[in-house]
């Protein structure tokens, strides 16, 4: 529940860190270009449990795959 929990808390700061003015030390992104680069990020970060799976398949030599 707790890595949950951190994973979006840091979402949502991340979000406001690029929403945020320069002025007040973020990067000054609008709000449509800050929401879409957060959820990307979020997307390729649930999909590389995909990737890890596919690489590490016993299928293919398995002295390779970390199990």
């Amino acid at each position: 529940m707790w890595e949950r929990f951190s994973s979006y808390g840091m979402s949502a700061s991340l979000l406001y860190y690029l929403y945020d003015q320069t002025s007040d030390g973020g990067l000054g992104l609008d709000k449509p270009t800050s929401s879409a680069l957060v959820s990307i990020y979020g997307a390729l970060v649930f999909m590389s449990g995909i990737l890890g799976g596919w690489s590490a398949r016993p299928s293919w030599r398995p002295e390779l795959s970390c199990t």
